[in-house]
């Protein structure tokens, strides 16, 4: 039998949590999050980001290739003005902006032996055959939620970083879909 259990809402608060026989997946409310963006024209300098397509830079905080000239970094631990002074030198250098999006997006954490199966049976990348590598990031869907999918070190340990409107959504999703699968394999 699986014992799930379900944290429900705290008033005032949009923080959840599910643990089942093999994943444990929590919302990271009032987690920091910036978004970087290289002006057009403006050439890189060295400047310490991720230049590579899916990686990440960092160990908290994370700093994450999105696209040719846009990264998103973020921090467990800080706070808004702390990742504001690391972006600081690229805002003033003239060739970046930098935008909070703190409140637009939300980080979920997705832990356990079943993660990645569970990842996988909604998301189209093949996360079994190592599609996003331990410290690398990669865009995709989870039943046609567009989400950001971070590895930060651990196999069984994933970040998915969704806007906030669609949270609930997902959040659900993996829950129902992980219920589901624990029903069918009794």
């Amino acid at each position: 039998s699986c014992l799930c259990t379900t944290t429900p809402r705290v008033p005032g608060s949009m923080a959840r949590g599910f643990q089942s026989a093999g994943v444990t997946l929590l919302e990271r409310p009032s987690i920091p999050k910036l978004r970087v963006q290289r002006m057009p024209g403006a050439v890189n300098r060295g400047d310490g980001l991720p230049a590579q397509p899916n990686t990440v830079v960092g160990a908290g905080p994370w700093t994450m290739w999105l696209a040719p000239a846009e990264w998103l970094i973020y921090a467990l631990d800080g706070s808004r003005a702390s990742l504001m002074e690391m972006a600081d030198p690229w805002v003033r250098s003239g060739s970046y902006v930098c935008a909070d999006v703190s409140s637009g997006l939300s980080l979920l954490e997705l832990s356990g032996p079943g993660a990645v199966e569970l990842l996988a049976a909604g998301c189209g990348l093949d996360l079994e055959g190592n599609a996003v590598p331990q410290n690398h990031c990669a865009q995709t869907l989870f039943h046609q939620v567009a989400l950001i999918l971070h590895r930060p070190g651990g196999v069984d340990e994933w970040r998915l970083i969704v806007d906030r409107s669609l949270s609930l959504f997902l959040f659900d999703s993996l829950s129902s879909a992980h219920e589901v699968r624990s029903l069918r394999s009794r």
